[in-house]
């Protein structure tokens, strides 16, 4: 098998979930893998009769097997298409009793099914493992047997009511099943039938390589039906049986990594639910950001629900468990910064942070949240926000214009902002108001104290001494000698007929220049430092302005503060 080269069946991965028996044509129709189309016909005929005379049958053909409910007419009707479908009838015969080696109809242990005797074709199945030439058959007859009855008891019974004696019998039952079942598909001879089977039916859907492909991908399938079973268990709530139902899958022959992709692929559906619940989530918080917080938590709760699934039956480890709880928590990140940036909610921001946090698995996705985390947490300390209570309860038509001003302040349009304001009179209007503008003033405050500091610049002659520096070499760059007849020539000037000069060290160089240009350069530092004054002093008015119409704000006074350092320091 392991040479084998790996083709999936698509069709019988379609058919494997729980209720695989239950609907098996041959189940339904209570016929026999051999039947014939003159069979099928007598037995709809009978159905007919019956059926316009109102006579229950005499007895189920299934017998101890027979569907409880019977199936429907549209069961029948859907199961007698199939029996016309080669590959539908193929997958189905692998999943019912053959006979050994007569016909179905002459069959011994079949006869006891039919009659409801299933522990005494159980132990004609189990004597013929003895014999050489129907061992094969006889054991996957044993494999169906016990898979059947197992399923069967589970999609009765309410496992998680069972005392734990039952549910440890119901489990060594389901293993024992699959043991069963691996054995069917190590065995050669058993592959060998199904594939003579497929000649006589000499119909160009059933090839060779067909079988080939339904032996590959069976241990798929039969680890599917037993991981869908889990999900079910699962998503009822039972994540005991759900957890106990994977442990078994792990501890049969067939390897906890097919379980693993097994698991997997049954999550799908549940995987894909989470993906879209992810995009309607972030489609509402882009249309609607001030709702933000309320669909952030609604997503929580919807994905809570399908991750504490996914946590049940997939290791800690597992990448696609992790992959798909830090996509919600990625969302969940996009819809905070959505609604902190359009609320600047900062408090509601941090809880709905630690929600994201809750559910991220991975070491990035927690690292990227932590600094999310930091950041808010510093905006909510620096206050100075747009937004403040009540801004969201204003009338429509003035939330609508102080957002269009808000776009404004973004954009670095101070002053037109401030004039906005002023007409909507939040000088001295509701808090809110006072508020937008106490931000604003103080915004632009902040913009013209640091465009003061970028633009002064008192050190232009010390600047082009360092340039001269660079360019001269080590012969002609030297200090004056006072003994000397003659002096170097000034690193900045580029003159020699100066009699004083001033030493200084700048960026840790030592340098000199003449007393014509220390001159200068002190004149130019005083032009500088009065410029920029004036402009801090502006800035300050602004701020103070600020702290003003809106005293209180942490943000404001700290700025506040910081501005006024300056203006001490350049008075100093």
């Amino acid at each position: 098998m392991n040479d084998m080269q790996q083709i999936d069946c698509p069709p019988l991965l379609e058919k494997a979930s729980p209720d695989i028996y239950r609907q098996n044509l041959f189940r339904i129709l209570e016929l026999q893998i051999d039947v014939t189309p003159q069979d099928v016909q007598r037995q709809q005929k009978m159905r007919q009769m019956r059926a316009n005379l109102q006579v229950a049958a005499a007895q189920q053909g299934g017998g101890g097997l027979a569907l409880k409910p019977p199936p429907s007419d549209d069961e029948v009707r859907t199961a007698g298409e199939r029996l016309n479908r080669p590959i539908d009838r193929l997958l189905d015969e692998i999943f019912w009793f053959w006979p050994l080696q007569t016909g179905a109809k002459t069959d011994p242990a079949l006869k006891a099914v039919s009659d409801g005797k299933v522990e005494a074709a159980r132990k004609l199945w189990k004597a013929a493992q003895e014999s050489a030439d129907q061992a094969a058959l006889a054991r996957h007859n044993l494999a169906v047997l016990e898979h059947l009855l197992v399923l069967d008891e589970a999609l009765r019974e309410d496992l998680a009511k069972l005392d734990r004696n039952a549910r440890q019998q119901h489990l060594l039952q389901s293993r024992r099943s699959l043991d069963l079942w691996h054995e069917v598909v190590e065995s050669d001879l058993f592959w060998q039938a199904v594939r003579e089977r497929i000649r006589e039916r000499n119909d160009a859907q059933l090839t060779s390589g067909f079988a080939r492909r339904i032996r590959n991908t069976l241990p798929s399938a039969l680890l599917l039906i037993g991981a869908r079973l889990a999900l079910m268990a699962a998503e009822r709530g039972d994540s005991g049986p759900a957890r106990d139902q994977i442990r078994m899958l792990r501890s049969t022959k067939f390897g906890s990594a097919a379980v693993d992709e097994a698991v997997r692929t049954a999550l799908d559906p549940l995987r894909q639910r989470v993906r879209a619940a992810v995009e309607r989530a972030k489609e509402a918080w882009e249309a609607d950001p001030r709702r933000g917080a309320e669909h952030v938590r609604s997503l929580h709760e919807q994905a809570s629900l399908h991750l504490g699934i996914v946590e049940n039956l997939l290791p800690v480890d597992d990448l696609t468990r992790i992959a798909l709880a830090d996509s919600v928590a990625e969302a969940m990140l996009s819809g905070q910064i959505a609604y902190g940036r359009k609320t600047e909610d900062w408090a509601g921001s941090l809880e709905l942070l630690k929600l994201a946090k809750r559910v991220a698995a991975g070491s990035s996705m927690k690292s990227r949240l932590d600094e999310n985390v930091q950041a808010v947490e510093d905006n909510h300390e620096t206050g100075n926000d747009w937004c403040s209570a009540g801004y969201w309860d204003l009338p429509e038509e003035t939330v609508a214009e102080l957002e269009a001003l808000r776009e404004k302040v973004r954009a670095g349009e101070f002053e037109a902002t401030i004039a906005g304001l002023l007409a909507l009179g939040a000088a001295d209007g509701e808090a809110p108001l006072r508020r937008c503008l106490s931000h604003a003033l103080s915004r632009h405050g902040i913009k013209l104290n640091n465009d003061a500091q970028s633009a002064f610049s008192p050190n232009e002659v010390l600047d082009k001494i360092l340039q001269h520096v660079s360019d001269m070499d080590h012969i002609t760059w030297r200090f004056p000698d006072p003994n000397a007849h003659t002096v170097p020539m000034c690193p900045h000037c580029l003159r020699s007929d100066y009699n004083s000069w001033v030493r200084l060290t700048y960026k840790d160089i030592e340098v000199f220049m003449c007393e014509g240009c220390s001159q200068k350069h002190n004149a130019n530092v005083q032009r500088e430092r009065t410029k920029l004054w004036k402009e801090v002093e502006k800035s300050l008015e602004y701020i103070l302005l600020a702290d003003e119409i809106d005293p209180g704000d942490k943000g404001v006074e700290r700025i506040l503060k910081s501005a006024k350092e300056v203006a001490n320091d350049l008075d100093g």
